[in-house]
């Protein structure tokens, strides 16, 4: 679920999905109070964090409209700082190449040349709440109410055109669609399973032809469902009052679930009250 208002979320991709994760879960550090400055180094009212492939971090530092970039051997002292007009409030990165949506509708992408970032194309699109490049170097831009699709071009100039509205029959039901933080997973058929409510609705999108249907009853509170090589449906779910998840097996029909039990494991580990510092 991407929530609104802006909550800190990103995209990233991973073959054909698009994942959703919570930067404030995976970069602690950044969102600390001991880190609240103007200095190099310091951040006012951070917004979102990126990660490039060589583990440079990336961050919005909104209140001091500025991009910090940090070497994954530094994480106090940034190796770049990138000036900015408008605050920035969600990144990306890929590559050489840097998306960055601002506090002024803006959706804009700079390029890593000799050694500096220079302005290569500036789109207005809306208040983003998260931007990610796919595997084809495309841009998807998270609206309040849609996801699209852009399209980076660099010759002669530079420009953002807008290609698709991602699974546009689903636009009614934005942003409420997807109740939890759960991935959309490949399943049977070459389609895309996920849960849509709190009350274990799950649903299937097909994406040549874009059709939603509803497959069945989920257990309540679904927070994770994934496929056997056979079929079968695992799903995970909060049951006890400490948190804790349990998992379930399911029998996959065309519009209906059959139950199956649970699946008994042990787990290889449990870490609980980690400190950050």
């Amino acid at each position: 679920r991407l929530s609104w208002p802006f909550d800190r979320n990103y995209l990233s991709s991973q073959g054909k999905l698009i994942l959703v994760g919570d930067c404030k879960e995976d970069y602690p550090w950044v969102y600390s109070a001991r880190r609240l400055g103007a200095k190099a180094g310091e951040f006012d009212h951070p917004g979102m964090v990126a990660e490039d492939a060589a583990g440079a971090v990336y961050v919005a530092d909104t209140g001091n409209r500025r991009i910090q970039v940090f070497s994954p051997r530094n994480l106090v002292s940034p190796a770049e700082v990138v000036p900015m007009t408008p605050k920035p409030l969600v990144v990306a990165v890929r590559e050489t190449l840097l998306a960055v949506g601002a506090d002024d509708g803006s959706l804009s992408v700079y390029e890593k040349k000799d050694g500096a970032f220079a302005l290569l194309a500036s789109h207005s699109v809306g208040m983003a709440r998260s931007v990610g490049f796919g595997p084809d170097g495309a841009l998807y831009v998270a609206l309040h109410d849609s996801l699209k699709k852009y399209a980076l071009t660099k010759e002669p100039q530079g420009s953002l055109k807008e290609t698709a509205v991602v699974a546009p029959s689903c636009l009614a039901q934005w942003p409420n669609l997807f109740a939890w933080n759960v991935s959309m997973v490949p399943g049977p058929g070459g389609a895309i399973f996920f849960p849509a409510d709190q009350q274990g609705k799950l649903l299937s999108l097909d994406p040549a032809t874009d059709e939603i249907r509803e497959r069945g009853k989920l257990p309540w509170m679904t927070l994770a469902i994934g496929f056997a090589a056979d079929g079968t449906l695992f799903s995970g779910n909060i049951q006890d009052q400490d948190g804790s998840a349990v998992i379930q097996k399911h029998k996959l029909g065309d519009t209906s679930l059959e139950a199956l039990g649970p699946f008994t494991a042990e787990p290889l580990y449990k870490e609980r009250n980690i400190p950050i510092w």
